[in-house]
């Protein structure tokens, strides 16, 4: 449950944060995002921090009309935000790493009852928390590991690239030390990840490491 929780506040912020701003929409977003205080205030705390949260039908609603009157907006807005890293330099060291074949499968996830509703649409309007989301959900990690992760991620950030294929598509890199991702995104698509490959670098998370790299 606790990744759940970590990974929906997660969501949250990536995708309702004007960090990354485009030139109108974040605006409407944020303030969208913000107006579902007044629905959030009156939950308590056993049902906000429980996983069939996404369920809230006022907030499904709202979100669900929300993405209905912006679906131009949301698609220019996700090219916007995938366009600040293709000028993006990142180390992808592959020798380091090992590929995992063992992660959750897309299609997996995908099947999972949280990918039907609004409040999920809403939470990956923003492409970061997309893949943050499908990389928590799929990750094969233990309990020091995830606890590892989380904290070292969180306070050494993660590096991303991306490259665009066509009008619609693009290649995304990410790097958070411990792991270097690779994702195909489509905005045309309704799960816009494609795919997704993974690879973990040898010899950490659990233990400290013995070299200099």
């Amino acid at each position: 449950m606790k990744k759940i929780i970590l990974t929906f506040v997660t969501l949250l912020v990536v995708s309702c944060s004007n960090a990354q701003k485009s030139p109108i929409f974040y605006k409407k977003l944020d303030l969208f995002c913000f107006s579902l205080h007044k629905d959030l205030a009156k939950l308590d705390t056993e049902t906000l921090v429980n996983p069939k949260f996404y369920k809230n039908k006022d907030i499904n609603k709202k979100c669900k009309a929300f993405i209905e009157q912006n679906k131009d907006e949301i698609k220019e807005y996700q090219n916007y935000i995938l366009g600040l890293f293709s000028d993006n330099v990142i180390p992808l060291d592959f020798e380091r790493y090992e590929k995992q074949k063992n992660h959750k499968k897309l299609y997996e996830i995908y099947e999972l009852e949280v990918i039907q509703s609004p409040f999920y649409e809403l939470l990956i309007i923003n492409p970061l928390g997309l893949i943050d989301f499908l990389f928590m959900k799929s990750v094969q990690m233990n309990e020091e590991e995830m606890s590892r992760f989380m904290m070292t991620s969180r306070l050494g950030g993660v590096l991303f690239y991306t490259k665009k294929i066509n009008e619609n598509q693009w290649e995304i890199f990410t790097n958070s030390y411990h792991f270097i991702c690779k994702y195909k995104y489509d905005i045309t698509r309704k799960q816009p990840i494609s795919s997704m490959e993974i690879w973990k670098r040898k010899n950490t998370l659990g233990n400290k490491e013995n070299h200099n790299g």
